[in-house]
C-alpha cells in the first residue's frame, strides 16, 4: 500500500504543487534533488485508520452509518496523511530539525486530533440515542 498509493500520490501532488521540483517515487522513497523522505510502515496513516474503524464499530450507529462513516473516514485520513507527507517533504528540504519536530510530534498529534473531530462530528450527526439502565445497589448485591 505504501509504494502503490501513498508514495505515488504524494509524488504526484509534489510535482503539481512545485513544478520546479522533480520528485519521483523510488519504492518507499520520495526523492528529489535537494532532499526527500522515506515513507516507512507507520507513516502511511494505517494506525489512525484502524483506530477510527474500531471507534466506529463500537459506536452507537446504525450499520449503514458505520459503513459510510468508515469509508469516508478512511478517505479523510488518507487525504490528511498526504498533507502530512507533503509537509514533511518540504520540511526536510528546509531544515532537518523542523522535519524532526513535524514528524515526531506535530503531525501525529494533528492527525489524531482531526480524526477525533471527524468521529465526534459523525457521532453527533448520525449517532443513535443511548440509554443506560442503572440498577439499585441492593439489586446488585442480592
Amino acid at each position: 500500500m505504501i509504494e502503490g498509493i501513498t508514495v505515488t500520490s504524494a509524488v504526484d501532488l509534489i510535482n503539481v504543487i512545485s513544478s520546479d521540483i522533480i520528485a519521483s517515487a523510488q519504492g518507499t522513497h520520495i526523492t528529489a534533488v535537494g532532499g526527500g523522505i522515506n515513507v516507512v510502515s507507520g507513516c502511511d496513516g494505517l494506525e489512525v485508520m484502524f483506530l477510527l474503524i474500531a471507534a466506529m464499530m463500537i459506536s452507537p450507529l446504525s450499520w449503514p452509518a458505520k459503513l459510510i462513516g468508515i469509508v469516508s473516514g478512511l478517505v479523510y485520513i488518507f487525504l490528511l496523511n498526504q498533507l502530512r507527507l507533503l509537509t514533511m517533504f518540504y520540511a526536510v528540504r528546509q531544515n532537518k530539525q523542523l522535519f524532526e519536530l513535524v514528524h515526531g510530534l506535530i503531525a501525529p498529534i494533528i492527525l489524531v486530533a482531526l480524526t477525533s473531530l471527524f468521529l465526534a462530528f459523525w457521532l453527533s450527526r448520525y449517532g443513535l440515542p443511548v440509554t443506560l439502565k442503572v440498577s439499585k445497589l441492593n439489586d446488585l448485591v442480592d
